[in-house]
């Protein structure tokens, strides 16, 4: 178990794993614009009727194939370093759950408090533990499964940004105020989002001490003949869960179709801006490089609202 502090016990743990994954991410964020460039030159290349321009095609082809065939290679072994930082860390996480729990006072066969008064912290309960081995667990390990992209998600921004200004100008300003109403507008529902996960944990918390009550006296409860009360005791709190559950899918469903629209809006008001306000000519050359850009920019878009949630789902 952790002498000092748990974050800092996870992460000198982890740390050859997350530097290997910091450098492996490294290579696929600044490389990973070569494709998109090399596509660029393809393409102008095969417009050009030129005769050195068939070489130029050829070569930049090669050397897109060799930068896709690195991304290959970069991303076998930082999935094998990020599977094995994630595992470790969920199993550490275990382990420190259950030295806690075996340490701390059960109050799950205790009686109910009165209505409205808040649980005691220092209550190691089997709903407690069950949320915290099922949910918050898997939620600090995923944080280090995506340890790397949330620290170079703003590199990725940055030279998209500056790749697609040299493409199409001016335009690729109105792509930053998509993103920015994007977040305007996600940024309540994210708020809302968080409470109501918050609210079905409490609720599921409760379900399981109720579960766990009725199983632990299930033979006392038969003879005084209190079955079919604790039963819809039981019955009560799964109802509740259910409802805050219902309420958290529906704003993740929200949620997720904001997100998914926006790549397509980011490059409908570029091209828009391209073509009818500042009247130039759209190339095909000029419109697949932005479209790659486009998708290549919806990762790193919604990493860093995803690490800001913290939440695993």
């Amino acid at each position: 178990h952790p002498t000092h502090s748990l974050l800092r016990y996870l992460l000198v743990s982890n740390s050859l794993d997350l530097i290997l994954d910091v450098l492996l991410e490294t290579w696929s964020a600044t490389v990973g614009f070569v494709p998109p460039y090399a596509l660029q030159r393809i393409l102008t290349a095969l417009a050009d009727p030129s005769p050195g321009a068939k070489s130029t095609a050829y070569l930049f082809a090669v050397v897109a194939f060799f930068a896709n065939l690195s991304f290959a290679q970069v991303d076998i072994n930082k999935l094998w370093f990020t599977r094995r930082c994630y595992e470790r860390t969920r199993g550490q996480l275990f382990c420190a759950l259950h030295y806690k729990a075996l340490k701390r006072r059960d109050v799950g066969a205790q009686m109910s408090k009165k209505e409205g008064e808040e649980e005691e912290e220092g209550n190691a309960d089997l709903g407690k533990i069950v949320n915290l081995m099922q949910g918050d667990a898997y939620a600090v390990a995923l944080r280090f499964w995506q340890f790397s992209g949330f620290f170079l998600a703003p590199v990725r921004l940055v030279i998209a940004m500056v790749f697609l200004y040299r493409v199409v100008g001016w335009s690729a300003f109105a792509a930053v105020a998509i993103v920015l109403v994007v977040y305007i507008l996600n940024y309540p529902l994210a708020k809302y989002d968080v409470y109501l996960m918050r609210q079905t944990w409490k609720a599921r918390d409760k379900r399981m001490n109720v579960v766990n009550e009725l199983w632990q006296n299930i033979r006392f409860l038969k003879f005084y003949g209190w079955e079919y009360r604790w039963s819809d005791r039981v019955r009560e709190a799964r109802e509740s869960e259910l409802r805050w559950q219902v309420k958290a899918n529906v704003v993740d469903v929200m949620i997720n179709f904001i997100w998914n629209w926006m790549p397509s809006a980011t490059a409908l008001t570029t091209f828009v801006c391209y073509t009818v306000i500042a009247g130039q000519r759209l190339t095909v050359a000029t419109a697949f490089t932005a479209i790659s850009l486009f998708s290549y920019l919806q990762g790193p878009m919604t990493e860093i609202p995803d690490q800001v949630l913290g939440k695993c789902c």
